[in-house]
């Protein structure tokens, strides 16, 4: 199989909390076109090698590094009164009609399941597209993504709406494409499959215990991995061209 990169062209800035890896981008889009959550079923588009996909975080690409900062936001998560309990916060009065103390009006700060949560994103409004290099079938991952209207949290709220997806041939080694290029790491890539010159030193990723495969948040199952950062996998397009194989 060879080497291609996916991109998808933005409408609207985008937000960021993590890397966002094309493996789960495309398991999301196979769920919601055949109506079934199955991630033991591996995506047959995209090659696999010792239980981890040949296939990258998103490139975050921008014409400028310097016009790109990323602003902090905090989004309301979820706020539930579903309960019985979480409506009572509301109440003024009490059955008689006396008014409530204000302190057992206020809303409880821990172990609360409709406690207010808080999300923090860093929202990029420079990046106009973002890539993915991956070695597969470029026509079956064309045509998952196809499905996929918006990227990266907060789609609720407009952010990440793509415009368009299209495909460029790579000329990355196959051998490398999805896992790593020179001194990053394109994906969480497991300590015991990344080679020696990244144990010694490399940039834009960290070393810690993380997901190898989606769901990517689920805290279970966490390998020793060589990480990358969201702000590291931000490019300049000249940048990401060699990065990723592409064709200056």
């Amino acid at each position: 199989m060879s080497a291609f990169v996916l991109f998808a062209s933005l409408l609207t800035p985008l937000a960021v909390t993590r890397a966002i890896h094309l493996d789960g981008l495309l398991l999301a889009a196979r769920e919601r076109a055949e109506g079934v959550l199955d991630l033991s079923r591996p995506l047959e588009c995209v090659a696999m090698d010792r239980g981890v996909y040949r296939a990258s975080a998103g490139i975050l690409l921008c014409p400028d590094l310097l016009g790109n900062a990323p602003t902090t936001v905090n989004r309301t998560w979820r706020f539930r009164t579903e309960t019985r309990e979480g409506l009572a916060y509301f109440r003024l009065h009490d059955e008689a009609g006396k008014p409530l103390p204000t302190k057992e009006r206020q809303l409880p700060v821990a172990n609360s399941p409709w406690k207010p949560h808080f999300a923090e994103k860093e929202l990029h409004s420079a990046v106009s597209t973002v890539a993915w290099q991956f070695v597969g079938d470029a026509h079956a991952v064309l045509r998952l993504a196809r499905a996929i209207d918006n990227i990266g949290p907060s789609q609720n709220q407009g952010f990440g709406r793509v415009r368009s997806w299209s495909i460029e041939v790579s000329d990355a080694d196959p051998d490398a494409a999805g896992w790593y290029a020179g001194d990053r790491v394109l994906r969480n890539l497991p300590v015991e499959l990344a080679p020696r010159h990244l144990l010694n030193g490399g940039t834009g990723f960290s070393r810690g215990r993380d997901r190898v495969a989606p769901p990517y948040w689920d805290p279970n199952d966490r390998r020793d991995c060589l990480v990358p950062v969201p702000r590291g996998l931000v490019a300049t397009y000249d940048d990401a061209h060699a990065r990723l194989g592409l064709a200056a």
